[in-house]
């Protein structure tokens, strides 16, 4: 019963509620602390703040919490204050002092890291190397996070190493992955940010099990000139793709220099969208992608509409263009529309006749998200089912969702919906279709069936 009171997550707010859950169910009466001390499972996750001036005061609650959970793989989270008591600037020799205390910390929790199944280190890059090197190697580890606040890296951050660790899931902040030692054979996941792109290529060539990589805020740094390799670095099992950037250039660098040919999901954000890197990006990889995510970039349309061309394997289209953009979905409205009808056919649908999408052709689902200042094109917008009558026909695309939002600052849909296209949009969500039309947190379609 006890056991069922702790969250079963590995994110941080969860991992503190399962602290508070311990220290709750501990502190009822006698007979509830004993049981719960007696459960090893309760204190396997341990969340230590750094950041206090009287850390060592805390050393022999730490000693009994590792002792509590005789030999269960631990959780152990190390952070700042909310305060950030560790970012305050000293003297030397006290943040010398402050170094010497969290190493202390450091040392009891290495006698047990035999045992890690997960780290998480959230502190100023001045004092990651107070954790030193970890002798004993986990055998259940699988997670690890460092993340530091600092644009530099200091000299003694080489004295934090994890030789021969053997994560499946790696988050690293303003900390190269160069100098931990780890094994990274089994690494299946990995979240990057504000490092350089040479330290990300090279973590693509030690990482052939890595399957999803996510990269924030990467620089293209002075290291970086003369050693990326000109050879195209082939990963065979990279599924997932994020970027999240403000240069597109540095994007370029990336994609001209990697092929996925496994990759199913790619998600953009950033500035503008690079369109020659990803086409041919997607040309020499020749992955068959399901998924594509374009947030706040600025986009061309017509360049827009000949790199979704290259993909006719996506299933899932989801685009957030730039507010501060001029661009308009209509000639993609357009697109989406076309039916390639046989030869010798005439231009009407006539029952039965087949009717065949090029563009797109195992589109199921599509979001969109329109800018508030600009006009959205309802008739290109209504045309994108095709004709009623061709509605579920097996060769049409197999488009089943399309999700498009207004955000709040734009004025109501049907405000400036031309009347046309209002029956229409009904006729499709009452053929089985799930299109919503969202503003204000509710579905306007649905809304308006409603009244009906």
């Amino acid at each position: 019963m006890f056991e069922h009171c702790i969250p079963d997550s590995d994110w941080i707010p969860f991992a503190k509620q399962a602290i508070r859950a311990a220290l709750a169910l501990s502190s009822v009466c006698r007979g509830w602390r004993n049981i719960a001390i007696s459960t090893p499972q309760l204190w396997t996750t341990l969340a230590i703040c750094l950041g206090t001036p009287r850390l060592l005061d805390h050393l022999g609650t730490i000693h009994d919490w590792l002792g509590r959970s005789k030999a269960l793989p631990l959780t152990i989270y190390l952070d700042d204050s909310e305060d950030e008591y560790l970012e305050e600037d000293r003297e030397p020799l006290e943040t010398e002092d402050i170094y010497h205390e969290i190493s202390q910390v450091a040392d009891v929790l290495k006698l047990h890291s035999g045992r890690w199944e997960s780290l998480s280190i959230f502190v100023p890059g001045q004092f990651l190397g107070a954790f030193g090197s970890t002798q004993e190697v986990s055998p259940v580890f699988r997670s690890l996070s460092l993340m530091t606040t600092d644009p530099t890296i200091p000299d003694n951050i080489a004295d934090f190493r994890l030789a021969d660790f053997k994560p499946r899931s790696v988050t690293l902040n303003s900390v190269c992955s160069d100098f931990l030692g780890i094994d990274w054979s089994a690494l299946t996941q990995i979240y990057l940010s504000d490092l350089s792109i040479g330290s990300y290529l090279r973590l693509l060539q030690l990482a052939p099990s890595l399957q999803e990589c996510r990269l924030t805020s990467f620089e293209f740094t002075s290291e970086d000139h003369g050693q990326i390799a000109s050879d195209t670095i082939t990963h065979s099992l990279l599924q997932e793709l994020v970027f999240t950037f403000r240069d597109d250039s540095l994007v370029c660098i990336i994609l001209d220099h990697v092929a996925f040919p496994a990759l199913q999901k790619l998600r953009l954000a950033g500035s503008r969208l690079p369109m020659d890197a990803l086409s041919s990006f997607f040309t020499r990889s020749s992955c068959q992608l399901t998924e594509l995510h374009i947030f706040a970039c600025c986009l061309d349309d017509h360049l827009l509409l000949h790199l979704l061309a290259q993909l006719p394997s996506l299933v899932e289209l989801d685009i957030y263009p730039n507010f501060d953009d001029s661009y308009s979905p209509d000639l993609l409205f357009v697109w989406l529309s076309r039916i390639e009808r046989p030869s010798g056919a005439d231009h009407g649908l006539e029952e039965g006749t087949a009717v065949r999408h090029t563009f797109l052709p195992n589109l199921r689902t599509f979001k969109y998200t329109a800018n508030p200042r600009i006009p959205f094109p309802w008739i290109s917008f209504s045309d994108v089912f095709g004709p009623q009558r061709a509605w579920g026909n097996p060769l049409y695309r197999p488009l089943q969702s399309i999700h498009l939002t207004f955000p709040p600052q734009s004025s109501r849909p049907t405000a400036k919906m031309d009347k046309e296209v209002l029956p229409l949009l009904l006729a499709i969500k009452e053929a089985g279709i799930d299109l919503q039309i969202r503003y204000d947190q509710q579905d306007v379609l649905q809304a308006l069936d409603a009244r009906t």
